[in-house]
């Protein structure tokens, strides 16, 4: 996302963005697992977390406080996060991915 329209996204911050794609000549960016930046999170006002596709949640919901759902409540992209307060408060279901919005 960020190569694709950098003025958008220039002033988030993606802690758990490893190698480029291109670095890695790959397709996919690589990651950082989550416990590694995980102190960086208590000056997070929100997180943006993109896992696998959950067939079994809506397509899209929001609210003050949703339910990981089976998928996302298995990810350590979720449970460390949770340890810090944060709670998902909107999901996107897309073809092979899911988005969701955390905040405490």
């Amino acid at each position: 996302l960020t190569a694709a329209r950098p003025n958008v996204y220039r002033k988030l911050r993606d802690h758990g963005r490893g190698r480029t794609a291109l670095q890695r000549e790959r397709l996919w960016d690589g990651h950082v697992a989550v416990w590694a930046w995980a102190d960086k999170m208590p000056g997070c006002p929100a997180l943006w977390t993109v896992t696998e596709r959950d067939p079994r949640m809506p397509e899209h919901q929001r609210g003050p406080a949703l339910p990981p759902g089976p998928r996302l409540g298995r990810a350590m992209a979720y449970q460390v996060p949770s340890r810090f307060g944060f709670h998902v408060v909107e999901r996107w279901q897309f073809s092979f991915a899911q988005v969701t919005k955390s905040v405490r």
